[in-house]
């Protein structure tokens, strides 16, 4: 069973050097440590303008140790003590990060389990908290649109993402191409846009939030390991160097897809710290995405095609599409048939999951399809535990409120609370035991609410 997607994409987009395992405090945990008194303490305006952590807590675990640190427990940016493990685990819920909340402070916890160095670590917890407590400021466009893949996957989008990160890092690497590679650049904007406008405003949404925090992440990473008193054209070197990585190989249609989310946006926004654009940070703060920063009154160039690469994703699309639609189709029909029951259980009783990927379907245009989830979902007594089942992130459903739901076959059985296995194939893959309420929808559709 694969990582939840979302998990893979950070770890995958992640430059780690001397990578060592977690063993001690002097290892990842002291190096962690020294991060963020250097980092997030001297210099976190070389991340982005006003960040500042100062308020923030932020907490790390060694679960196979049953240790656990607290770092600006004072609030002065240096502070960094041991923490009783269980209480901070309690908080934390078994999810690999959150924000938690320690000494009625705002605390981002990360689980430092199978992280190979502290750099890692380190560029992932502030990844996260820049998510968490800097990009509320934002004006992110379409803010509610869905995470996830599209099904069925034309091989044209992982195209236009592979295509566009080669533009972008040529005329990082070459600077006498700048001019040209924008003005290509523009040409793969209206390509997608003439293929899908709607597509074109979905990828608005990822390309400040991801991008940013992408960008802001590979920041973090230069300054672990050369201090805040780098100069300035190290870091522009280091970064061109990490998107030049970015775009080494090519993936398949769905990974390369899905990655194209953080990196394009990390990279235009790396060509604008490079070329010294005024006030861009503040632009994109206020919506403007990083391509729209770095292509204002660019007139498209035609860029060459690779008919190779375009074949390559589009036999790795059909066959991604066939595998999914074999679990996924029979799903899709049966969540709108009167034949079938809906299991809605609450969302926010869920904790870490792991997923064979996040997909996204015009036949369920308000929910996002989480291939063969694996997840605990707790509430007080009330518990779910699936393993391998296809769910739906549901925003709005009759049980009210974000819910995951899972589509069953009709069975009379249902009563009061519910406390034997929920069959969904031989063998059984979910066991529950919480209160019931059944509802039908206007549509004549029936549910069981998790209560």
């Amino acid at each position: 069973m694969t990582k939840a997607i979302y998990w893979a994409i950070l770890i995958f987009t992640l430059t780690s050097f001397g990578a060592h395992k977690a063993r001690a405090d002097k290892t990842i945990v002291g190096r962690l440590n020294k991060g963020f008194k250097e980092v997030l303490g001297k210099c976190p305006e070389r991340l982005w303008p006003d960040l500042n952590y100062k308020d923030v807590q932020f907490a790390v675990a060694l679960p196979k140790e049953k240790r656990a640190w607290l770092w600006n427990g004072k609030g002065d940016l240096k502070s960094f003590k041991k923490m009783n493990f269980d209480e901070v685990m309690a908080k934390a819920s078994r999810n690999r990060f959150s924000v938690i909340s320690i000494n009625n402070r705002p605390t981002m916890f990360l689980d430092l389990e199978d992280l190979k160095s502290a750099k890692e670590a380190f560029e992932l917890i502030v990844h996260e908290a820049f998510h968490a407590f800097h990009q509320p400021r934002f004006t992110i466009p379409n803010a509610s649109g869905r995470r996830g893949i599209p099904f069925p996957l034309s091989e044209k989008l992982p195209y236009f993402a592979r295509m566009m990160l080669r533009t972008l890092t040529l005329g990082l690497m070459h600077p006498e191409l700048r001019e040209q590679k924008l003005g290509e650049a523009a040409f793969w904007v209206k390509e997608i846009e003439s293929y899908d406008p709607t597509e074109l405003t979905r990828q608005r949404r990822f390309e400040i939030s991801e991008g940013t925090a992408t960008y802001v992440q590979a920041v973090s990473g230069i300054l672990f390991d050369y201090g805040c008193k780098v100069s300035e054209h190290i870091v522009r070197q280091q970064l061109i160097e990490r998107t030049r990585s970015d775009a080494e190989g090519v993936q398949g249609a769905a990974a390369e897809y899905s990655l194209g989310l953080y990196r394009v946006g990390a990279a235009a926004l790396t060509y604008l710290r490079v070329t010294d654009t005024k006030n861009w940070e503040r632009l994109v703060e206020n919506g403007i995405t990083p391509l729209e920063v770095l292509l204002r009154d660019k007139k498209p160039i035609a860029s060459e095609n690779d008919p190779a690469m375009l074949a390559h994703f589009k036999i790795d699309a059909e066959i991604g599409n066939q595998r999914v639609a074999v679990e996924l189709s029979p799903l899709l029909d049966a969540l709108n048939s009167k034949d079938a029951l809906r299991l809605s259980v609450p969302s926010n009783w869920g904790r870490e999951f792991s997923t064979g990927g996040l997909y996204i379907s015009g036949l369920a245009p308000n929910s996002i399809a989480a291939l063969f989830l694996t997840q605990s979902f707790k509430n007080n007594e009330s518990v779910l535990e699936v393993n391998g089942v296809t769910g739906f992130l549901m925003p709005e459903t009759p049980c009210g409120g974000t819910q995951t739901v899972f589509v069953m076959g009709k069975d009379p059985s249902f009563e009061g609370s519910f406390d034997q296995p929920i069959v969904f194939s031989a063998p059984p893959l979910a066991t529950g035991k919480f209160k019931i309420e059944k509802l039908t929808d206007s549509a004549g559709l029936d549910w069981i609410c998790a209560r």
